[in-house]
């Protein structure tokens, strides 16, 4: 039937189908009627050219190939004589193959000369086992029904259109229809059963078969807008009223199941599983789960996963409601009574499931599937929330429990939690507003969790989440807040080392004389000074690309939450917090031992070993969110006195920078005064420096640089007679934890004849400031 009325198409139509039409262009003239036979005879032209001309022969080509093919025989004959068994495999395969793919219009031609090849393979093995004598070789018309029976299915596989794939599955059951007729009272299908049940599950058997079901009956077939009765009881107690009925009244089961049926097939593979654990749960005897089993028998061949996969969000999800639904006061919830609480568990089912997060975050993260990401932290967020119940407990029957795991469980568990609120962090911008949310909720979670719910023997381990998120955000300080350069000096060591064999290398090989003639000759050294090629010039010229909004929009929650973190608790927890900030600022700042420094050498000896302060200042330069996490230090005194290596540093650059002025008897730059300025709000908020040196920063404009300098040798030599060490810093913290009132730094000295001696130079703008003194 369809080789007939595709062979009644005529010829110039199928190609008409398969070449590419030309879209003509209007012009002016064909608008206006004038030059329509100049149109036609372009087109008519374009279509006798040579181009054309080949497409249509070898459409010509195919078709009658096909043809010549599928006009030797149709149904009948085939149940009479063998009509293609004595041709070769390839060429049966090689004209349906060529029509299939260069021919779309023919291919419910091509199914039916399909079935015409499975016709005369059954009648020859039917034919066969009836006559053991049968002597006559189908082994070609075996391979090429195969072969282009793989060919439909990798087509329907690929491109999955809702059309063709009906169209295969009515000739599919078109097919075994006409095989069970043609073959109905021979020998060798006597014993056979014929049952519907028996031929049902055979045909489900097959992979492809059971796709083009599932597709058949697919969403856009039982939508619930086109259908409101399947939503009508598909989600929360109207669903369990269904499920319940199921299992108590045996007579309503059959249609209750049938709906069912048709809802999960509706919503997915995810109702079907959510209706099974109703199921599960719901039953309470043996009897009841015959329910279960007529809905597990119309559920499996559609959905063949059901209840063995998952995706992490779902178990987290269901993970929470089993624990909400072990701590409810509900009387007919039965699952409080299973013992659900992991307890010792606890520890290893948490890592785990968090590393499975992680993996999935950042991978949606990379793919830019932000909202699964989001929610991923979210559940893990709720699940930490009821992980322990709330104080006090809901019931008096249930004593508080603590969460308690292994140390080890433990740590690792703070190092995926900090982990996740980094990727919380970096999912931060314009395009995600809810982002900011999720941040926040984690955050307050976490630390809720950490300082509420563990037990006391874990305690501590709130230090452990705050290093680990600290560090991981300043190891990738630049992509997450836009600053020059990570603040990590492991992170290049390696690289740097192998950056530096390599120019031992190159310099080498390199020649003296090449060198030489490379130089550009043509102009004289202090052009090229100047110049840009070499020298200051050249780093002058290279630009700093600014951070984005988002990475300004990162930082600022950044430094927002780590502000919260160590000023919103008691004066013992937040100096605490506040001391770790300043360690890991200092390690990550200093990258070696000058994070140790903290004693102030005499000048002239300390301007000997200036170029590693002045590193340390360029880091600080580079990475504005240690400037603002300094700023949250200071807040909370004495602890930026943990960080004095920094401060010293930084001093120790401003120093340079008005010593080695060139001109020593001009005023200062703006940017002098502005970085001096920076570092004395610094130090003044973290009570470092007594108030007594603010006059400073009023003389220090109106002064030459010389006299600038020796401004600053006097802050320099205060912080050098005080003589202070990191026992001692460490003292005087514990004696503030304590409560008692302790302060490092000591009052201006009686000696200002410094002062007095520039004021004086300077009477006419500094006169107003001798009663300071």
């Amino acid at each position: 039937m369809f080789i007939g009325q595709w062979l009644c198409v005529p010829r110039r139509a199928v190609y008409d189908q398969c070449v590419e039409p030309i879209e003509e262009e209007p012009t002016g003239a064909e608008v206006t009627g004038g030059r329509a036979p100049v149109a036609a005879d372009q087109q008519r032209k374009a279509y006798s050219s040579a181009e054309w001309g080949e497409k249509y022969r070898r459409v010509t080509v195919i078709y009658e190939t096909f043809m010549k093919l599928t006009s030797m025989g149709d149904v009948t004959s085939v149940y009479r004589r063998p009509i293609w068994v004595n041709l070769p495999a390839s060429e049966l395969i090689v004209p349906a193959s060529d029509a299939f793919y260069g021919i779309p219009a023919s291919r419910n031609a091509i199914l039916g000369y399909i079935g015409l090849l499975i016709h005369e393979n059954a009648h020859q093995c039917f034919s066969k086992q009836e006559n053991p004598q049968y002597c006559v070789d189908y082994s070609s018309v075996e391979t090429a029904a195969i072969t282009l029976m793989r060919m439909v299915e990798d087509t329907v596989t690929t491109s999955f259109v809702e059309r063709s794939v009906l169209e295969v599955l009515s000739w599919c059951c078109s097919t075994a229809s006409e095989l069970s007729q043609q073959n109905a009272g021979r020998l060798a299908v006597m014993n056979t059963p014929r049952a519907p049940e028996s031929l049902l599950e055979l045909f489900k058997m097959e992979e492809i078969v059971a796709l083009i079901v599932r597709m058949a009956h697919s969403k856009a077939n039982l939508s619930p807008i086109e259908y409101p009765p399947i939503g009508e009881f598909a989600a929360g107690k109207k669903l369990q009223f269904l499920v319940d009925a199921a299992i108590s009244s045996p007579l309503w089961a059959g249609p209750i199941i049938r709906y069912l049926h048709a809802v999960s097939v509706s919503y997915g593979e995810a109702k079907a599983g959510e209706i099974v654990a109703r199921f599960i749960v719901a039953c309470c005897q043996p009897d009841s789960l015959s329910a279960l089993i007529a809905f597990l028998t119309t559920i499996v061949p559609f959905f063949c996963n059901v209840m063995r996969r998952s995706s992490v969000l779902i178990v987290l999800n269901n993970l929470r409601i089993l624990l909400e639904w072990e701590q409810s006061n509900d009387q007919p919830i039965n699952v409080r009574h299973f013992g659900l609480y992991p307890d010792a568990a606890i520890g290893v089912m948490y890592t785990d499931l968090f590393y499975a997060v992680l993996n999935e975050s950042e991978k949606s993260v990379e793919n830019g599937e932000v909202q699964i990401a989001m929610d991923l932290i979210l559940a893990v967020s709720r699940l930490i929330e009821v992980t322990a119940p709330y104080p006090p407990p809901r019931r008096e029957d249930l004593p508080g429990r603590l969460v308690k795991m292994q140390v080890r469980y433990a740590y690792k568990m703070m190092l995926q939690l900090a982990a996740m609120q980094r990727i919380a962090l970096s999912m931060v911008s314009r395009e995600h507003e809810m982002a900011i949310s999720v941040f926040e909720e984690f955050r307050n979670t976490i630390f809720a969790f950490v300082y509420k719910q563990f037990s006391p023997q874990l305690r501590g381990y709130e230090k452990l989440f705050l290093v680990s998120f600290l560090t991981s955000c300043i190891q990738d300080a630049s992509n997450l807040f836009g600053d020059s350069d990570d603040l990590v000096a492991w992170k290049y060591e390696l690289t740097e080392r192998v950056d530096k064999l390599n120019e031992v290398e190159e310099a080498q090989k390199e020649s003296f004389l090449d060198a030489i003639q490379s130089m550009p000759l043509g102009k004289r050294p202090d052009q090229l000074a100047h110049s840009g090629v070499i020298g200051k010039g050249a780093r002058h010229l290279q630009k700093v690309s600014l951070p984005t909004e988002d990475a300004l929009h990162r930082a600022h929650v950044f430094l927002d939450a780590i502000r919260t973190t160590c000023l919103s608790n008691s004066r013992e927890s937040n100096l605490e917090i506040c001391k770790l900030v300043a360690d890991v600022m200092t390690e990550a700042l200093c990258h070696d031992a000058l994070g140790g420094d903290f004693l102030f050498q005499d000048w002239d000896i300390e301007k000997d070993f200036v170029s590693r302060n002045v590193e340390i200042s360029k880091r600080l330069d580079s990475s504005w969110i240690s400037q603002g996490l300094m700023e949250v230090v200071a807040e909370n005194p004495p602890c930026l006195w943990f960080m004095l290596p920094v401060i010293k540093a930084e001093l120790a650059t401003i120093m340079v920078k008005f010593e080695n002025a060139v001109d020593k008897s001009r005023k200062p730059t703006e940017e002098m005064l502005e970085r001096f300025d920076r570092w004395l709000y610094i130090v003044r908020t973290g009570d470092i420096l007594s108030e007594r040196f603010e006059i400073v920063m009023e003389m220090i404009p109106h002064v030459s640089c010389y006299e600038g300098f020796l401004l600053l040798i006097e802050i320099w030599r205060h912080f050098q007679r005080r003589g202070v060490s990191y026992n001692s810093i460490q003292a005087v913290h514990n004696a503030i934890l304590k409560g008692e009132d302790a302060r490092l730094h000591i009052t201006m000295d009686g000696n200002t004849e410094m002062y007095r001696l520039i004021l004086q130079k300077n009477i006419a703008d500094l006169g107003h400031l001798f009663p300071m003194l």
